[in-house]
């Protein structure tokens, strides 16, 4: 059974809709691709509440309607 190439799925995914996309292992960030420069990333400041959502499928809406999924 071949391994899956999750680095080359984010990265395809981020820079064909432009939609950062960020590779966990945990609660520890493994690698990042954002299709724009960020000063900061954004998720950051809902970091927690993000990666506590216990569902298979989980989505996270913040007060100003940025989308995590």
């Amino acid at each position: 059974m071949k391994a899956v190439d999750y680095r080359y799925i984010a990265q395809s995914v981020s820079y064909l809709s432009g939609i950062p996309v960020r590779l966990y292992e945990g609660c520890t960030r493994k690698e990042a691709f954002f299709p724009a420069r960020l000063p900061r990333d954004p998720m950051e400041l809902y970091r927690d509440e993000i990666l506590s959502i216990g569902d298979h499928v989980g989505y996270f809406v913040t007060p100003l309607f940025h989308y995590y999924g």
